[in-house]
C-alpha cells in the first residue's frame, strides 16, 4: 500500500506542478556535435543513463571516453556494447571507481590527472537505497555516494578542467546528475558555490526514467506499470546530460528537459541560503580531511 501511495504522490506532484504534460510530450534534441580530439569522463556508465550517455558520446567521435565503474567486469561488458552499437574506434578506458569509498574517488581523480585534457566530466553515478548502511568511511551509504563523493570528485577534477579551458578549441563542462531523490539535493548547493570562481558546472535533472537506479526497491505490479508507462527510456533521459555537457550553459545552470530551468525555490530563499552555507562548509571540512588539496582548489 505504501508503494501505491508513493506512486500516486509522485503522479500528483507532476500533475499539480505542471510537469506531467511536459514530461510526456517533451521532444529532446539529439546532439550532433563533432567531438574530434576531445576527452570525456562518465561515471556510473556501465548501465542506465550513464551508459546511454556514453553511447551518445561515442557516436560523436571523441578521442577518448573514460568509463568510471564500480565493477570492472561490468564496465568491460559496457565497453564492448558501446563499440558494438556505435563502431567506435578511438580509446575507451574502463577505470575503477567506488563512490562509497573516498580512497577510490581520490585514486580515480589522480589517474584522471594524467589525461592530456578533459572536455567533460559527467558525474552521474548514484543510488537510491532502501536500507540504512554505512560505508567503510563511516558515512550513510546514499549520502556518501550521491553527495559527498560526487562533490569530492568534481572538485578534484577542477584543476584539469581549468587547464583544458586554456586551449583555444576547448569549452569544458562539469555536470552533476541531480535527481530529486535522496542525497541528490546537494548538487544545487555544489554548483551555486562553485559557479562564483569555476565556469564549468551545471546540475542535470534527467527526468523520470526507467533505469536501474531503483533496483533496490521491490515495487509491486501497479507501481511498475505506472513507471513503465510514463517513464522515459535511459537513452532519452541521458540527452539531458549531453545537453548540459555540450551546450554553452551558464555557470551553475539547472538543466531539465534540455532547457535551462529555475531550480527549486529552497535554493534561493533565506532559509535555503542559510542551509546551503552550512552544508557547504561542512562538506568542505569533510573533503579537506580526505584530500587536503581541496582547500586550495575551492579558493581558486
Amino acid at each position: 500500500m505504501g508503494q501505491v501511495l508513493t506512486a500516486l504522490r509522485h503522479a500528483i506532484r507532476f500533475a499539480f506542478g505542471g510537469d506531467l504534460s511536459n514530461h510526456l510530450f517533451a521532444n529532446l534534441p539529439v546532439p550532433t556535435s563533432d567531438l574530434t580530439g576531445r576527452t570525456f569522463i562518465i561515471t556510473g556508465s556501465n548501465t542506465g543513463i550513464g551508459f546511454a550517455a556514453a553511447v551518445h558520446l561515442a557516436r560523436l567521435n571523441p578521442a577518448r571516453l573514460v568509463l568510471g565503474v564500480r565493477d570492472l567486469k561490468k564496465g568491460e561488458a559496457a565497453k564492448a556494447r558501446i563499440i558494438a552499437e556505435t563502431r567506435f574506434s578511438s580509446v575507451i578506458d574502463v577505470w575503477d571507481l567506488d563512490m562509497a569509498d573516498f580512497g577510490s574517488v581520490k585514486r580515480f581523480a589522480e589517474r584522471a590527472g594524467t589525461l592530456e585534457r578533459l572536455d567533460g566530466a559527467l558525474l552521474n553515478a548514484g543510488m537510491n537505497g532502501t536500507t540504512w548502511q554505512t560505508t567503510r568511511d563511516g558515512w550513510e551509504r546514499t549520502l556518501q555516494v550521491n553527495a559527498l563523493s560526487q562533490g569530492l570528485l568534481g572538485i578534484l577534477l577542477l584543476p584539469l578542467l581549468h587547464a583544458t579551458a586554456t586551449r583555444p578549441d576547448a569549452s569544458p563542462h562539469l555536470t552533476f546528475t541531480g535527481s530529486a531523490g535522496r542525497g541528490r539535493q546537494a548538487s544545487p548547493i555544489l554548483t551555486k558555490k562553485l559557479r562564483r570562481s569555476h565556469r564549468f558546472d551545471s546540475v542535470v535533472e534527467p527526468g523520470f526514467c526507467v533505469s536501474e537506479l531503483m533496483r533496490e526497491h521491490n515495487f509491486n505490479g501497479f507501481v511498475t506499470f505506472v513507471h513503465s508507462r510514463i517513464g522515459w527510456s535511459s537513452a532519452k533521459g541521458s540527452l539531458n546530460l549531453l545537453y548540459a555537457a555540450l551546450k554553452p550553459t551558464p555557470p551553475g545552470a539547472y538543466v531539465s528537459a534540455c532547457k535551462i530551468r529555475q531550480p527549486e525555490s529552497w535554493t534561493s530563499n533565506k532559509e535555503g541560503l542559510e542551509l546551503q552555507k552550512r552544508v557547504w562548509n561542512e562538506m568542505v571540512e569533510i573533503w579537506c580531511c580526505v584530500a587536503p588539496e581541496v582547500a586550495a582548489i575551492v579558493q581558486i
